[in-house]
């Protein structure tokens, strides 16, 4: 019981708390990130099976298969909900997490367009809300990390793409914002790209 008392306050002291939505500062294992989702209620997903971009987070291979450790946030009332990856170190004895992804992200709800494509058309009235909760993360992120080292908040004729980069220490961080006030034609459906990432890259 000691050892749990102790290990939830190094992870309070070690979290920055966004609104009801809380994110780890400090690295730490699987372990831990399976008691930390459970003391916020979050759903156990599973593991992903995914490939990413070369240098995704430090050391990330391209064309290399990943495994990262999902779950859904309960504690975050906006829509599309959170969902949160874990990439670890799977050479590490006790599996250290290497970079952590929060994801707003409407795609999570699309399993096919004859089905699933009007959220699109629903997606693209909310631009005011998902503005909301951009600068929501954003302002507490500056109260964390101070002023981004990197701010590209552009604005085109079919949406736009907001980029806040952080290069600290013991982490880089990375927020994206993209909505598009135009759709797209895909065949006969028309898409649209709606999400907000904050992510967490462990050095």
């Amino acid at each position: 019981m000691n050892k749990l008392i102790l290990l939830s306050a190094a992870i309070a002291i070690s979290t920055c708390s966004f609104s009801q939505t809380n994110f780890l500062i400090e690295k730490v294992n699987i372990k831990q990130i399976r008691e930390f989702e459970n003391s916020l209620n979050s759903i156990f997903i599973g593991f992903d099976t995914t490939k990413v971009a070369k240098d995704y987070f430090p050391g990330a291979l391209e064309d290399k298969e990943y495994y990262p450790v999902r779950f859904k946030r309960t504690n975050d009332t906006f829509f599309p909900e959170l969902f949160v990856r874990y990439y670890y170190d799977e050479n590490s004895s006790d599996s250290t997490i290497v970079c952590v992804s929060h994801d707003w992200e409407i795609m999570n709800y699309v399993k096919n367009l004859y089905d699933d494509g009007h959220h699109f058309k629903t997606e693209k009235k909310r631009r005011k809300e998902y503005l909301r909760k951009y600068n929501e993360v954003k302002s507490n992120a500056i109260k964390v990390f101070g002023t981004p080292d990197i701010i590209d908040e552009s604005k085109y004729a079919s949406g736009y793409f907001y980029k806040l980069e952080w290069e600290q220490k013991n982490v880089d961080v990375l927020i994206i914002h993209e909505f598009w006030t135009k759709l797209r034609s895909i065949g006969n459906f028309k898409v649209g790209s709606y999400r907000i990432r904050f992510k967490i890259d462990y050095k």
